[in-house]
């Protein structure tokens, strides 16, 4: 039951990621067969860590909410 709840969520996550990376390489004019780690070290952006990043900051602004 629990894995049903998450797998929209990676699914959501793969799609983002895919549409961050299209965008850069349609921006840079880069070929749509570029591999994927060529375009995620030549943008500098790691989409898994950011969306860690995000996620952490999150629970930590709740955590201080609920705490008042």
């Amino acid at each position: 039951m629990q894995e049903e709840n998450y797998k929209p969520a990676l699914n959501n996550k793969s799609k983002a990621d895919s549409v961050i990376r299209g965008s850069f390489k349609l921006f840079t004019g880069l070929k749509s067969n570029t591999a994927n780690i060529v375009v995620d070290v030549l943008s500098g952006y790691d989409f898994k860590r950011r969306a860690e990043l995000v996620y952490k900051i999150s629970m930590l602004k709740w955590t201080f909410r609920k705490s008042g």
